[in-house]
């Protein structure tokens, strides 16, 4: 019996269940029908009472792999759900878009409207290769997926959303979605952990996490650190999402700094990592040299096996101290917190923190130690001891405008094998931000403080 016999069909007025899931799914397999045999069966189960009617008609709609068949079919508001799922899954977009299809189908559910919003991320079959979100077409989609009750959104569909919306600096756009999507804190603990993000997007996925929902004190660590490597980026990339926010008309929530701080500041027992880092961030960011000094004493009374390293972070905090503020008592101050077990970052903090007051000291203080220093270069860095010194003497003296002292210092401890070729290519960067200086004015004067700025930033990576 042919697939659509009239007789076949007729079956479903005379003894509507007569047609079985198991019996269909025999004549499909065959393979012996057109697509217009399908919808005249389609139509017929959809004015039948089989109770079996919408399996039917979903095992039918499985098997068709092309969108044609929906000029076909009169009533699509008449499908069952997982068929106009299907009509959507197919749907090229070219001539009819899916948000309009899906207005023909007449009825509001979660499915649809997640389907819908994959296609506002995914684009339109016909364009996937070559799409590119649009977050006014985003925005227009959760405002009508908006009801009584959240989505629940998959973690993989969830990281779609927040990469494209990171590569767009617009993660803000991640509020619009919590007041419709459930955003699952598990989900975004592992995007934060498995994704190279913006710091700006990072901050803020942090932000929703409470404390419980973090997978590690890694999540603590890394969050202080984009805090305080990230300052002008931050800066950039947050004045961007709130130009995006005003574009689209939607409120724009600054991600809360000192809230993040506060997150970190709770765990900072648990980590020396996470004190040195806040250390940095008191002093770098935050320019709270009393509370620096008190988290200081209260760290050195409370952790005193690893009393050395946040002694030697001290050191670095007021050698750059130092060079910010140009007052001689600083230089006193560092020099007393100093041990004969110097580090390498330190011996680079004198050299550049004594350049400010005295030029034949940090000569001095070079010579005293590069003889002892290894040109070997780590693995990890690609940088040497010796090669570090080095840029730190450069440094030193581009700060103090001897251009020509610091490029034949240089040349002559590269000849001498001090310095590799690399290391060489790294310096000669300070001597190229050095001559940017200039740009807008001729006079050291002029050109000192924008220079001054490189070395603070230069120090703070000590």
């Amino acid at each position: 019996m042919s697939l659509v016999s009239r007789r076949f069909i007729s079956s479903l007025v005379a003894k509507p269940n007569a047609i079985t899931l198991s019996l269909l799914q025999s004549k499909l397999s065959k393979g012996d029908h057109s697509q217009d045999e399908l919808v005249n069966l389609v139509q017929a189960l959809i004015a039948s009472e089989n109770q079996s009617k919408n399996e039917l008609i979903n095992m039918i709609f499985d098997g068709i792999d092309s969108f044609g068949i929906y000029f076909k079919i009169p009533q699509v508001s008449k499908l069952p759900l997982e068929s106009q799922i299907r009509l959507l899954d197919l749907n090229p977009g070219r001539v009819l878009l899916s948000k309009e299809l899906a207005k023909e189908f007449a009825r509001d559910h979660p499915s649809l409207s997640l389907k819908l919003l994959e296609k506002v991320i995914r684009g339109e079959r016909y364009e996937a290769l070559e799409f590119e979100m649009e977050l006014q077409e985003l925005l227009e989609t959760l405002e009508l997926m908006k009801g009584e009750e959240k989505f629940q959104v998959s973690t993989d569909l969830l990281e779609e959303i927040i990469l494209k919306l990171d590569k767009l600096n617009a993660i803000s756009m991640l509020d619009q979605m919590a007041t419709v999507c459930e955003i699952s804190p598990q989900a975004l603990s592992i995007i934060l952990d498995g994704n190279d993000l913006n710091p700006y997007t990072y901050l803020k996925l942090f932000g929703y996490l409470e404390q419980g929902e973090l997978n590690s004190i890694t999540n603590y660590v890394n969050a202080i650190e984009v805090l305080n490597n990230n300052e002008e980026l931050l800066k950039s990339i947050s004045a961007h999402e709130e130009s995006i926010a005003k574009g689209l008309g939607i409120p724009f929530v600054l991600v809360d700094l000192a809230s993040i701080f506060a997150i970190v500041e709770s765990k900072e027992i648990e980590s020396v990592a996470i004190r040195l880092q806040l250390m940095k961030y008191l002093a770098y960011r935050l320019n709270d040299f009393p509370k620096l000094l008190q988290k200081y004493h209260y760290y050195s009374t409370h952790a005193k096996s690893e009393f050395h390293l946040l002694q030697n972070q001290l050191v670095i905090i007021y050698g750059y101290h130092l060079v910010d503020t140009q007052i001689e008592i600083n230089l006193q101050i560092m020099n007393s917190l100093l041990t004969e077990e110097i580090t390498v970052a330190q011996l680079q903090l004198l050299i550049i923190a004594n350049a400010v007051f005295d030029a034949d000291n940090l000569i001095q203080v070079f010579n005293d130690y590069i003889s002892q220093l290894s040109t070997k270069t780590s693995e990890k860095t690609n940088r040497s001891p010796s090669g570090r010194l080095t840029e730190a003497l450069v440094v030193a003296f581009l700060s103090r405008n001897d251009r020509e002292f610091a490029q034949l210092i240089l040349e002559k401890l590269a000849s001498n094998g001090k310095v590799g070729e690399l290391e060489v290519t790294l310096i000669k960067k300070h001597l190229k931000v050095w001559g940017d200086s200039f740009a807008e004015s001729e006079n050291w004067i002029d050109a000192e403080p924008i220079f001054r700025k490189h070395v603070l930033q230069f120090m703070q990576t000590l």
